[in-house]
């Protein structure tokens, strides 16, 4: 039984004075306004209010009664004001969960800078390459490089990450370099359970598509891990452009199939889809699109017109 129940109708029957004057106030009848007040006696096991023909006044227990509840109220009231001011000011802490190298290369640069506009918005950032139930876990919002079908939630595009067929130049040394997406079958190849389509990787060339589907040896749902394998020579890849960008420039790893273009995976902010969207949840995918490349996120881009759209999945 909710505890409040009749209690605003008793308050305000208290300080209008009367049934008639109260039920005028919050609109309802003067039958709804006795009713209520007879249930929470009956529930208090108190009579709070002497009635008459002609007037209404408060018992002894009404009094004191009366004496608590007010200040009750006036801390709920409290309470309704600063989780709208919540609501509405970019402000409290902000949990975002965001996969290791997109926070390191591309969320960390613009920090400081999303920090300095909003002082108000603390933001706390778990790095993690897995996909987490955002209310369960208490996330406000998650950067995602994968897929999202959950009718609870807003996804948001904020870009496209470009991907690259990447391997050790020793991979090499004793084994032809593929020159079509075709070659890959004799290759080793390492997989991204996370990625939507798995083992099967997809090319364009031109207005030419293919699909290849590819014997993985080794299949991982972390960047990371194959990222490493990759350089220790164990296989081939498709990673994000913008993780192996440095071992790519520095010769550690090479791009395999530069001519053919692997069709680019989307950047997503994810968050649960309530009625009403915090204004510090709002703040941050806004300067978000705002800020990073609507096309491919490979390098960290100058401020652009945003072309993220937002839609509702399901």
């Amino acid at each position: 039984m909710d505890p409040l129940d009749g209690v605003t109708v008793f308050v305000m029957v208290a300080q209008c004075g009367g049934f008639s004057a109260a039920a005028e106030k919050l609109g309802c009848s003067k039958s709804t306004i006795s009713a209520q007040i007879t249930r929470l006696e009956r529930r208090i096991g108190a009579r709070l209010l002497r009635r008459s023909s002609r007037s209404i006044s408060l018992t002894d227990a009404g009094r004191a009664y009366l004496c608590q509840v007010d200040d009750v109220l006036d801390r709920v009231r409290q309470a309704e004001k600063a989780a709208q001011a919540e609501a509405q000011e970019a402000r409290g802490v902000l949990r975002v969960s965001a996969p290791g190298p997109f926070a390191s290369t591309h969320l960390a640069p613009l920090l400081p800078e999303f920090m300095s506009l909003n002082p108000k918005i603390t933001i706390d950032l778990q790095v993690t390459p897995e996909v987490v139930d955002l209310v369960t876990a208490g996330f406000d919002l998650a950067i995602r490089l994968c897929p999202v079908n959950d009718p609870a939630s807003v996804v948001r595009r904020l870009g496209g990450t470009r991907l690259v067929v990447a391997a050790s130049p020793d991979l090499f040394k004793r084994r032809a370099t593929p020159q079509m997406p075709e070659d890959l079958a004799n290759v080793p190849c390492l997989v991204n359970s996370l990625h939507p389509w798995h083992s099967q990787w997809r090319f364009r060339c031109g207005e030419e598509e293919r699909s290849i589907r590819v014997q993985p040896i080794f299949v991982a749902n972390s960047l990371e891990v194959l990222h490493r394998l990759v350089r220790a020579g164990a296989g081939v890849a498709m990673l994000s452009e913008y993780a192996v960008m440095e071992d790519l420039k520095g010769g550690r790893l090479v791009r395999l199939l530069t001519d053919w273009q692997i069709i680019d995976i989307p950047v997503l902010a994810v968050y649960p889809d309530n009625r009403q969207i915090a204004a510090k949840v709002r703040t941050f995918v806004d300067f978000l699109a705002r800020r990073l490349d609507p096309g491919t996120l490979m390098e960290i881009a100058q401020p652009k017109p945003s072309q993220a759209t937002q839609m509702r999945v399901g």
